[in-house]
C-alpha cells in the first residue's frame, strides 16, 4: 500500500531540502532515544533506538540534492514499525521564491495491523518529520504553543501503536521488549489532552 503526505512550508525549497534531505541529521526527542549512522552519501545507514528499545534501521538508496530527493528503506526485518518492504522518497518542490511543498510518499505492506492502522501510523511519522523540518527553520512561531500540544497528541498515538505492535510480537515468541514503561501510556496521554487548551488560530507555516 501507499501512503503520501504533502504539506507547504514557508520557505525557500534549498532551505528545506538541506534540513529534510539531512540524512544524518536526526535529533534525539521523546521517541527517540538514540541514534547512529554508518557511511556517508548513497548506501549509509542509520539505527534508531526509540525509547522504548524499538530499533528501526534505514538506508539511504538515492539522494539528488540538485532535484531535491531522496529514498531511503527499511531493511531491519524486526523493525519497530508494522510494517514490511518499506521504502520511501522525500520530494522538496519550490512553490515561490518563499514557499515550498514536501512530498512524501511511502509504500510498504502492513505487517500485524489493518490498513487503516498503518495509514494512520505511518502518515503521523511523515507529518512529524515535516514538523520538526518547519521548527528547525525557526516556522512555528507565535503559535507554538497549539503546534506543541498537537505534536504531542500526534506522538502520543503513535506511541500507543508501536508499543501495541511490539507488544503483540513479543507475546507471540514469549519475550518482551523491556521498556513499554519509557513512552507514554494512554492514560497519561489523556492526562495531558485534559490539560491543554488548543488555540484555533492557523498555525504558521
Amino acid at each position: 500500500m501507499n501512503v503520501v503526505v504533502q504539506e507547504t512550508v514557508a520557505a525557500d525549497a534549498d532551505r528545506v531540502f538541506e534540513v529534510i534531505g539531512n540524512f544524518a541529521g536526526l535529533e534525539r526527542n521523546e521517541m527517540i532515544a538514540d541514534f547512529t549512522v554508518t557511511g556517508s552519501g548513497v548506501g549509509a545507514v542509520r539505527r534508531i533506538i526509540l525509547a522504548n528499545g524499538g530499533v528501526i534501521e534505514e538506508r539511504l538508496e538515492a539522494h539528488d540534492a540538485a532535484r531535491r530527493t531522496f529514498t531511503y528503506a527499511i531493511i531491519n526485518q524486526q523493525t519497530a514499525l508494522p510494517v514490511a518492504n518499506y521504502s520511501a522518497t522525500v520530494t522538496v518542490k519550490p512553490l515561490d521564491a518563499h514557499s515550498a511543498a514536501i512530498h512524501w510518499a511511502g509504500s510498504f505492506d502492513p505487517a500485524g495491523v489493518s490498513e487503516a492502522q498503518a495509514e494512520t501510523l505511518i502518515g503521523g511519522i511523515y507529518k512529524g518529520g515535516i514538523a520538526r523540518t518547519r521548527r528547525r527553520l525557526g516556522l512555528v512561531g507565535a503559535n507554538s504553543f497549539a503546534h506543541s500540544w498537537r505534536e504531542r497528541q500526534r506522538r502520543d498515538a503513535i506511541t500507543v501503536r508501536m508499543n501495541s505492535h511490539l507488544q503483540g510480537r513479543s507475546q507471540s515468541v514469549g519475550g518482551s521488549t523491556g521498556g513499554d514503561a519509557l513512552l507514554p501510556s494512554r492514560r497519561s496521554a489523556r492526562r495531558r489532552r485534559r490539560s491543554f487548551k488548543v488555540s484555533t488560530t492557523p498555525e504558521a507555516a
